[in-house]
């Protein structure tokens, strides 16, 4: 009997008492119970993994590369970390992915929003700064960005309909509502055309401010990745090494490292404790293509670092101490290599 409350909305299904038909507990039934179960459960779990293999085939497909409206073949790029519009080389490994983009949930957690992040330099976005178009860094090794900090405020933006029209897009500031991303209405000296956040209006605005929106660009390969410069080495079960590393040629790398690992209490809140280690010094050691070995050397011996680069540029592998291999322990370096030279492209 279905009845509908007064001054409700609700509607309820009510069963009378008397009408109930009585169960009972059979092995049969209880049977039948728990296969119903099990296939319940498998539809969701399949669901499930039906549902997360789409939201990462999505993801997947955001990798875009964006092409100016009012100057057809000039893209959006950064190029010495300042965002710019430039004509590309289709057979520089360089230009093509520093026109390359991942679309990120917006930095400043906006729902609906976005962020940029660089193809090219893993972990930086673009982001407006005294309204000049930028690339920073907004994923650091070990720090996790605040949403309401300037720079993710600064990365995070609406893309909406063109404003030119056409199957073309416009990216609006999260935090200045009434500016868009635009070009530069004239070049620079050496041709390329500045990025700025600038509020709505006047002629050109809307061709400067409209985006067509391309699939990015995706490299064979790389055959010759490059680790120079900083980066955090973070172990399991615990430790920490922090790099400085000079490329010294084509593949050989030189610089300083210094690994902690934290004293901790055996039994909590007691004072037996596993007393932490430190080294600080020089470390040498070679990349080719994806693989590098690195050894550094301190007072109580030397330490070997082995792994590889995977497709992405993230970086993981093992360390150990050259006296003693079997102490081996694994590590991820959560800053991204970079790619210093493709691969060939495939035969067609």
């Amino acid at each position: 009997m279905t009845v509908r409350e007064t001054g409700s909305s609700e509607t309820r299904c009510i069963v009378p008492k008397d009408s109930r038909p009585e169960q009972q507990l059979t092995p049969a039934s209880l049977g039948g119970y728990l296969s119903r179960m099990v296939s319940t459960a498998f539809a969701i779990v399949s669901g499930l993994m039906i549902l997360s293999a789409t939201v990462n085939a999505a993801r997947a497909q955001q990798i875009v590369t964006l092409e100016s409206v009012n100057h057809r073949n000039f893209f959006v790029r950064h190029r010495n970390f300042l965002g710019e519009l430039t004509g590309l080389d289709r057979n520089s490994f360089v230009d093509l992915g520093d026109a390359t983009f991942f679309i990120r949930p917006a930095l400043n957690g906006m729902q609906g929003a976005i962020s940029f992040e660089s193809a090219s330099v893993r972990g930086f976005f673009l982001r407006h700064q005294n309204f000049r178009l930028k690339l920073v860094q907004g994923i650091k090794p070990g720090f996790d960005l605040p949403k309401d900090s300037q720079i993710a405020k600064d990365a995070s933006f609406f893309q909406g309909p063109g404003l030119a029209g056409g199957p073309t897009a416009s990216y609006r500031s999260v935090e200045f509502g009434d500016h868009f991303i635009r070009s530069q209405r004239e070049p620079d000296k050496d041709g390329s055309f500045p990025l700025w956040l600038n509020s709505a209006g006047g002629p050109h605005f809307a061709e400067d401010a409209s985006f067509y929106i391309h699939p990015g660009f995706r490299p064979s390969g790389c055959a010759q990745w490059y680790i120079s410069g900083s980066w955090l080495a973070t172990h399991t079960p615990r430790g920490t090494t922090r790099f400085a590393l000079t490329l010294v040629g084509s593949t050989t790398l030189a610089g300083r490292a210094v690994f902690d690992t934290p004293t901790i209490p055996v039994v909590p809140f007691s004072h037996v404790t596993v007393f932490g280690d430190h080294f600080d010094g020089p470390v040498t050691g070679t990349i080719n293509g994806k693989n590098f070995s690195l050894v550094a050397t301190s007072s109580g011996g030397q330490t070997k670092y082995a792994g590889q680069v995977d497709d992405e540029g993230f970086f993981q592998g093992v360390s150990f101490a050259v006296f003693n291999p079997q102490s081996a322990d694994h590590w991820v370096s959560n800053t991204p290599a970079r790619c210093s030279q493709a691969a060939a492209a495939p035969p067609e």
